[in-house]
């Protein structure tokens, strides 16, 4: 797989030749759409190593092809619901460890969902820009809410803050303008790269209509746990 990092700390990097479809598509992008764009990029013989979870659909007249990780990691990026620290209502506590594998076990999947089309030889059709989308919005808001959590600064690029607005790159880019009516701060790291603070991207994303912050948890250890799934999987 292709990978292009625009950030050193980011965990999987949109591809360069999908980079201008993933900031056309995710502003409007919605769980029906990704969800037949998975499907689409997988060949018939890549069924088999996705069905890794517990909801299976199926596929038109094929074998059943795992959609749930992708809708969970879906609502997390876009409408700040974290899956990975809801409690199931027979268990009194969410361990930090039981939140880290909920959150790990969704990634891992999703990134197979990534990866196969591309790694196999067999393989024709192109992974998914929606699912890149997705997983990197994932890690953007990670490092945000990690921020809202525990106060502790962290960076993002242009590219996340616009996946988590819902708006196209060149719209973020605009805001960093001098006279923008809508200002957002930059700055460059010591790579030379354009980041946000993470304080300043919750005070800016706050301000904008598409964005929904996360709904974080309210006990305290379902807040460790948050914290630990997270520092965990983006360290």
């Amino acid at each position: 797989m292709t990978t292009e990092r625009e950030t050193p700390w980011g965990y999987v990097a949109i591809p360069s030749d999908l980079r201008e479809q993933v900031d056309k598509e995710t502003p409007k992008l919605t769980w029906d759409s990704l969800e037949q764009e998975i499907i689409k990029s997988c060949d018939m013989a890549m069924f088999e190593w996705l069905t890794i979870s517990t909801i299976p659909i199926p596929s038109g007249d094929g074998p059943l092809l795992e959609t749930y990780s992708a809708k969970q990691l879906y609502n997390y990026a876009f409408f700040g619901v974290p899956f990975f620290v809801q409690e199931n209502k027979a268990i009194t506590r969410m361990t930090e460890s039981d939140a880290t594998s909920s959150m790990l076990f969704s990634l891992d999947s999703c990134l197979k969902m990534l990866e196969l089309p591309t790694s196999c030889s067999y393989a024709e059709k192109s992974p998914s820009p929606a699912l890149h989308a997705v997983i990197n919005a994932v890690a953007a808001r990670s490092k945000l809410d990690h921020f809202r959590l525990t106060g502790s600064e962290w960076n993002l690029s242009i590219q996340e803050v616009s996946l988590l607005a819902r708006v196209r790159e060149i719209s973020t880019r605009n805001a960093a303008a001098p006279k923008s009516k809508t200002p957002i701060k930059t700055f460059k790291s010591k790579e030379g790269i354009t980041v946000v603070d993470t304080s300043e991207a919750d005070r800016w994303l706050n301000l904008r209509r598409n964005y929904i912050p996360t709904q974080l948890p309210e006990t305290d250890h379902q807040r460790s746990a948050m914290v630990a799934a997270i520092e965990e999987w983006v360290s």
